[in-house]
């Protein structure tokens, strides 16, 4: 007798637990749950220019896509990248891949998205991803390069790479040729080597702009050189 009477008392234990969570979780009485939101958002991708901006604009329905005009949408994004103001306008700052994400908030809600004791329903979010491209390179330079040359030496060569935006761009890859390997040759890294004396021309280019430096190796005056 007394094994069932504890098996009883055990078992309404356990009910009085598993009922705890789902009467804590319910909504208070007389509380409406919070409506299931869907942001549309226009465009649903950008592709600006740095420093170009566009606007977004968001539309909320509910269930039945009926407009829920007093409910909130918030524009958010990594600021560093870009800039997305309150009313959705999107200024690029940055080159790259950017991610705007817009949430739809019901009437009354932060944008936390809690709402009151009874909790509401998690708001709706999409992401429009902004794509800002390099821009495009305005000129390449040539920076001191050495005032004379000899043949049988090997020397480095820099340029200095400016887009139009005015951003100096240091890792921009170069493409070098000479019009005569026979003087001298370049590597991929622009180490010039000297061949044999005579002139040839030396092209750095990048981003569809190239820069030309007239290489002219002398005789070098060096016989031998001896290290003792």
């Amino acid at each position: 007798m007394k094994t069932l009477r504890f098996a009883a008392a055990l078992s309404t234990l356990f009910a009085v637990f598993v009922a705890l969570p789902a009467a804590e979780q319910a909504p208070p009485a007389g509380q409406a749950p919070a409506p299931v939101l869907r942001v549309e958002v226009t465009p649903a991708t950008l592709t600006l220019a740095l420093g170009e901006s566009a606007t977004l604009s968001a539309v909320v329905r509910d269930a039945a896509g009926a407009v829920v005009a007093d409910a909130r949408v918030v524009f958010a994004g990594n600021r560093r990248q870009i800039t997305v103001s309150a009313d959705g306008v999107v200024q690029a700052i940055q080159p790259g891949t950017h991610v705007v994400t817009v949430t739809a908030l019901p009437p009354g809600v932060e944008a936390t998205g809690r709402g009151g004791r009874g909790g509401a329903a998690p708001p709706n979010r999409v992401t429009v991803i902004v794509t800002v491209p390099e821009p495009a390179i305005r000129a390449v330079t040539f920076v001191d390069p050495p005032a004379r040359f000899y043949a049988g030496t090997r020397v480095s060569l820099d340029v200095h790479v400016v887009d139009v935006a005015d951003r100096v761009r240091p890792s921009e890859p170069i493409a070098w040729t000479s019009s005569d390997e026979a003087v001298a040759r370049v590597d991929s890294f622009g180490h010039a080597t000297l061949v044999s004396p005579g002139t040839a021309r030396i092209v750095a280019s990048t981003g569809g702009v190239s820069a030309g430096l007239y290489l002219t190796a002398l005789p070098n005056p060096v016989a031998t050189f001896e290290v003792t």
